[in-house]
């Protein structure tokens, strides 16, 4: 299923993970997205739908790490990139 096939709902919550990845990890304000999801609320949507929103999380996830990574071998030098 394309991303243009999905529900609105949907389509409007993968962009938001792209742009504001923040507000869906640890408890920001979308953090009902992943609890629903490991919970199985998301009855309504279809599997591929669901798939689609644990990817975004992931994803946001993943970003995160490697910001986190990047951040620490980057402390301390004081703009230095080598």
């Amino acid at each position: 299923m394309c991303i243009e096939e999905m529900n609105e709902g949907v389509q409007i919550l993968l962009a938001r993970m792209k742009s504001h990845p923040e507000e869906f990890i640890n408890s920001g304000k979308w953090q009902f997205v992943h609890q629903s999801i490991k919970e199985n609320r998301f009855t309504f949507l279809t599997p591929e739908e669901i798939q689609a929103l644990d990817n975004g999380l992931k994803e946001a996830y993943r970003e995160k790490f490697t910001a986190m990574v990047l951040n620490r071998l980057t402390e301390g030098t004081q703009g230095e990139l080598f």
